[in-house]
């Protein structure tokens, strides 16, 4: 029975709303609204047959998780934009093995900072107080600051408290965040797009509550460029009638239950203690060969006698902490190895350039980088070749070994009544399999070397490139991000998504290290438009080979890609388009698609005019 009453029930619902209750075409805001709140109130009722029930994985807003507890929604986030950045923060690693009782204080000190770290994060929920801080990431508020002072546990020194409450802080702002994004795809209106509006629409404040916070915000901001968005939303908030901002706030209420259920509430399992000066000092050592010594707070033992590691690092790094102006705060980490890992990082101060040229450049694997000057620098493919065609075999013989094992085993538990030979014969038969498996260092060292050749090539590579232009050179990427290419192991694996990902990845940073500015553009369909007649199709493109099946032009298809991609540098039409529909990422493509159209029939219009 219960079956189908659900059937009919989902059945119903997908009929109303093809899918997405915010679908529903009616012009009666209240009925749109019951429609909501009679999906969401359903939710309960559909989970308890999520199983049973192939046809509700289809059913976007039918996805609960209990937030306080149960596994969360594992979600591919997009990745932000990497843009230029004056300040420039690297690391350097220092290494030191403590004795075993130093050792055993200092993972204590790891699990009790973990503990403590959880602790604030439940505290910070169970309070309504601070969605304000909690949405902008406010830290140095005063409000919360003196929560932390009151919640903090008797006997805790207070800088650890301090760096604790930092990171739960930091856990709980990011999942306001991405709650936030997620419901910019879902409703994109002034109360997601603002985080004060986030926070106050949580936190359910009236409309002119928001309008006198936003007015004040926009009054502190000197640039009447920069307040142009908080006058824009105190705008918009003024011309809603009371019925609409009602409607609206209801509307997000229900969407922000639903998709804060997708995430549930953050819990570390395991993190880094930052150590500043008040319970740390890193000093050079005396009359020993560790170059550094670092003296440690105890955090479970205030007022205690401090932990005291040498430590050792390499050359280059030596060279780093001499020659450069260190940072007043490190993080120390203990592994399994019984070794002390020490992050000490620096800043490195650039000024971003002038430009008065621009350089597209396309990443890939036949050619490293291909440039709109039609310049080819490097190829990935041997690289990729050696991983295929050695790696990967390597690693199937260890496997083979795992499997074969593996079936002795189960084959031992299924026959009880085997002879004694025989049993003891398997039985050694798996311990030497065991001994190969233990001893197997071939099918490593081929991956340690793969990584090598990888960096090699990339290295190369980018120096090349760089060595091609000057400071007055923008250069053009495409945007990647390796979770928006959903596709099967084996695509995957032929687009070698982690090289390309990895060799961009370098350049942005040598780009910024050196003081070369640089720009990421979105990447639809610049490998499938035509550079003279904007017709877009998959068809104009076969692997290295680029042929226009409307005007005929033919080049090589990473230079076909690196022409658009410098050429959408400055298309303000296509980057209206993007930034109009930033959150929606099928949207945006159709009207990048949709662009690219009628730009073909206005060349197809001229021509047929010129014949």
């Amino acid at each position: 029975m219960g079956k189908i009453v659900f059937s009919i029930l989902l059945k119903v619902i997908f009929r109303m709303t093809s899918g997405n209750p915010r679908q529903f075409n009616c012009r009666d805001e209240s009925a749109r609204f019951q429609l909501l709140i009679f999906t969401f109130s359903c939710e309960d009722f559909l989970w308890k047959y999520y199983k049973k029930s192939p046809n509700i994985r289809n059913f976007r807003h039918i996805r609960y998780i209990n937030s306080k507890g149960g596994d969360s929604m594992p979600k591919a986030r997009k990745r932000k934009d990497t843009q230029f950045d004056n300040k420039i923060v690297k690391s350097v690693f220092l290494y030191g093995n403590p004795t075993k009782d130093k050792t055993d204080k200092i993972r204590a000190m790891q699990i009790a900072f973990t503990k403590l770290i959880n602790q604030y994060i439940q505290k910070l929920i169970g309070s309504n107080e601070f969605t304000m801080q909690l949405v902008k990431a406010d830290k140095k508020d005063s409000k919360i600051r003196a929560f932390e002072k009151v919640i903090r546990p008797k006997g805790v020194n207070a800088a650890y408290g301090q760096n604790a409450f930092d990171i739960a802080l930091t856990q709980l702002s990011n999942r306001f965040d991405n709650i936030r994004i997620d419901m910019c795809k879902e409703c994109e209106s002034v109360f997601t797009k603002s985080k004060v509006l986030f926070a106050m629409s949580i936190d359910g404040k009236s409309r002119m509550d928001m309008i006198d916070s936003i007015k004040k915000i926009s009054a502190a901001i000197k640039s009447k460029k920069d307040s142009s968005f908080y006058d824009d939303c105190a705008k918009q908030l003024a011309e809603m009638k009371d019925s609409e901002f009602n409607f609206a706030q209801h509307e997000f209420r229900v969407i922000y239950d639903m998709v804060s259920c997708e995430y549930k509430i953050p819990y570390v399992k395991r993190s880094q203690i930052p150590l500043d000066s008040r319970i740390m000092e890193i000093k050079p050592s005396e009359d020993i060969k560790a170059p550094y010594v670092i003296s440690i707070s105890n955090m479970l033992d205030v007022g205690g006698p401090k932990i005291v590691v040498p430590l050792n690092t390499s050359k280059h790094s030596l060279h780093k902490i001499q020659t450069r102006k260190m940072a007043g705060m490190v993080s120390i980490s203990m592994d399994i190895q019984r070794c002390l890992k020490v992050d000490w990082s620096y800043q490195n101060c650039v000024s971003q350039p002038k430009t008065s040229k621009m350089i597209g450049v396309d990443t890939g694997i036949s050619d490293a980088f291909h440039t709109s000057d039609n310049k080819a620098i490097g190829s990935m493919s041997p690289v990729i070749d050696f991983y295929k065609n050695v790696v990967e075999t390597s690693f199937a013989s260890l496997s083979d070994m795992r499997n074969k094992k593996r079936s002795i085993r189960h084959y031992l538990r299924r026959h009880k009544n085997l002879p004694e030979d025989v049993r003891r014969s398997l039985i050694q038969k798996m311990d030497k399999l065991e001994q190969m498996i233990q001893k197997a260092k071939v099918p490593y060292r081929k991956n340690r070397h793969y990584y090598e050749m990888l960096d090699h090539e990339i290295k190369s590579s980018i120096d090349e490139y760089i060595a091609s232009i000057d400071h007055e050179t923008l250069t053009v990427l495409e945007k990647l991000d390796i979770k928006e290419f959903n596709c099967s192991r084996k695509s995957n694996g032929k687009r070698s998504m982690f090289a390309r990902g990895q060799l961009q990845k370098k350049l942005m940073e040598t780009l910024n290290w050196k003081g070369y500015d640089f720009k990421e553009i979105e990447p639809a369909y610049t490998s499938q438009a035509c550079p003279v007649c904007s017709y877009t199709d998959k068809t104009n493109r076969d692997n290295k080979r680029f042929k226009c099946q409307c005007c005929g032009y033919e080049a090589d298809a990473d230079y076909v890609g690196a022409l658009n991609i410098r050429a959408r540098a400055d298309d303000k039409e296509i980057l209206d388009v993007c930034e109009k529909y930033k959150y929606k990422h099928d949207e945006m493509q159709k009207h990048i698609k949709m662009v690219y159209h009628a730009r073909n029939e206005k060349y197809k219009a001229e021509a047929t005019e010129a014949m």
